[in-house]
C-alpha cells in the first residue's frame, strides 16, 4: 500500500522510539530511525493495520480519518481529535473512561475555529508546549494552563522560511520561498521526537523540517508510505 497523504503522527515515548501515522481507516508503526520521518522508510513487519479493531474503545467515526493527534509525555497519553471532538487513550489499555468530549470547554482558551476542528497538532518537548494548527492559522497552549496569550497568530511571517504559493497578482519577494505547496494554510500533520529540537510537517505528500529556535528549514520532500 502507497500513500502520498497523512491524516496524523504521533510518537511514543513509552515504546521504544516508535511511531505512528494515520491515513483514512489504517495506520503505520515506524521506528525513528534519528532521520527525517518517512523519507526511504519501510514500516515495521505487518504493518500497515486498520484502526478499527486494534485501538481499544475508540467509536467508529473515529476509526476513519482522525484529524490530528499528539502524546503528552508527561503523563504518556494520547490525545486524538476528530472533529469537534476528541478523545484520550492510554497505550496499551485503550480509551480512557467518559471519552470521547467535546473539544469546545474542554481546552481553555481555544478560540472557536479551533473547537470545530483542527488541522494538525504537536507536541514540543523543547519548551514543553502544544502546537494547533487551523487553516492559516495556529496558537500554543500550555497543557493544564491554557491557550498563550496573543494567540492564535497567522502562520504566515510567523514560521520563517516555510514554503508558500503566490498568489495571482501578489508580488513576489526574494526572501521568500516558493513552492507547488503552501505550509503557511492547512497542513495535514506535524510531530516531533524527544532527541531532537525539530518539527515535521507534512501536507500534500511533502515532509518539512523545522528546527526550533534557529528557524532552520529542511525541505520539502517527498514521500510515501
Amino acid at each position: 500500500m502507497s500513500r502520498s497523504q497523512i491524516d496524523a503522527l504521533f510518537f511514543l515515548r513509552s515504546s521504544k522510539k516508535k511511531f505512528y501515522c494515520f491515513f483514512e481507516s489504517y495506520y503505520w508503526r515506524f521506528t525513528d530511525n534519528g532521520g527525517m520521518p518517512l523519507i526511504g522508510q519501510a514500516p515495521d513487519k505487518g504493518y500497515p493495520k486498520p484502526i478499527r479493531g486494534n485501538w481499544s474503545g475508540w467509536p467508529d467515526h473515529f476509526t476513519n480519518s482522525i484529524d490530528a493527534a499528539f502524546c503528552l509525555p508527561s503523563n504518556e497519553k494520547i490525545y486524538i481529535f476528530k472533529g469537534n471532538q476528541y478523545l484520550r487513550h492510554t497505550y496499551g489499555k485503550g480509551c480512557d473512561r467518559n471519552y470521547p468530549k467535546p473539544i469546545s470547554g474542554n481546552w481553555r482558551g481555544l478560540p472557536s475555529q479551533f473547537t470545530n476542528s483542527i488541522d494538525a497538532a504537536v507536541y514540543l518537548p523543547e519548551n514543553e508546549k502544544i502546537y494547533f494548527f487551523k487553516n492559516n492559522e495556529y496558537l500554543r497552549y500550555t497543557f493544564g494552563e491554557g491557550c498563550d496569550r496573543n494567540y492564535p497568530k497567522p502562520i504566515r511571517g510567523n514560521w520563517k522560511g516555510w514554503p508558500q504559493v503566490a498568489s495571482p497578482g501578489e508580488p513576489m519577494y526574494d526572501d521568500t520561498f516558493y513552492f507547488i505547496v503552501d505550509f503557511t494554510t492547512s497542513i495535514d500533520a506535524a510531530i516531533s521526537f524527544e532527541s531532537k529540537k525539530v518539527l515535521y510537517f507534512f501536507k500534500d505528500g511533502y515532509v518539512m523540517e523545522h528546527e526550533y529556535g534557529t528557524g532552520r528549514v529542511a525541505g520539502p520532500y517527498e514521500f510515501s508510505l
